[in-house]
């Protein structure tokens, strides 16, 4: 990790990749004054920038690197498990939606869990399904199913500490001004309704 001083990085700003970088950056002691970010808009543009040799280095997810793995001279030097990481996606809604449809905000929920129910055990068809309607390569979106995805619908104690982690890096870089209160912000009682056993939080403690 620390050969990546005074390398060109691709980042995807205003996106977890910039975090992620940053995590990175910080665990191993190298300075973000110490490289040069390069700003890109998508992981495929990522890519794109690293096999022309405009950026030294990328994080991609697994559909993707089994294509960068076929340049020659890359090397891959860690995974997001080297910074105990890994994404997890949010339900965001409007509060005064949430409050006066609280049955339509649950079969969301339940819909939502039934998908990963139907993703973890029938991965061939969910496949086929994103071909059909994304046009992504059924290949790409077996690989991302078995490496990158839990399909775990649930709010954890663990999920609001990396949320808080990442609201208080926000706020060190400039990203979010606002005096924004966390706690405040989770509403956890539709899915306590739904699925009582996918919430291990107490917004109290």
């Amino acid at each position: 990790p620390s050969d990546l001083k005074g390398k060109r990085l691709g980042v995807q700003r205003g996106t977890v990749n910039e975090y992620i970088w940053a995590r990175y950056l910080n665990q191993y002691h190298v300075g973000e004054s110490q490289v040069k970010l390069e700003p890109l808009t998508s992981e495929a543009e990522l890519v794109e920038a690293f096999a022309k040799g405009d950026v030294d280095a990328i994080w991609v997810n697994k559909a993707f690197e089994s294509k960068v793995k076929k340049l020659p001279g890359v090397k891959k030097l860690a995974d997001l498990s080297a910074i105990h990481f890994r994404m997890v996606g949010y339900l965001v809604g409007d509060e005064s939606f949430v409050a006066s449809h609280p049955t339509v905000v649950s079969n969301i929920l339940k819909a939502l869990n039934d998908a990963d129910r139907f993703i973890r055990e029938h991965p061939n068809q969910a496949a086929d399904i994103a071909y059909n309607e994304l046009n992504i390569p059924k290949s790409e979106v077996l690989l991302e199913i078995e490496h990158d995805y839990d399909f775990m619908l649930r709010f954890t104690r663990g999920d609001y500490n990396e949320l808080q982690a990442i609201l208080q890096w926000s706020r060190n870089n400039g990203l979010i001004t606002d005096n924004v209160d966390l706690r405040k912000s989770i509403e956890l009682q539709p899915l306590m309704a739904a699925f009582p056993n996918k919430v291990s939080y107490d917004p109290q403690s």
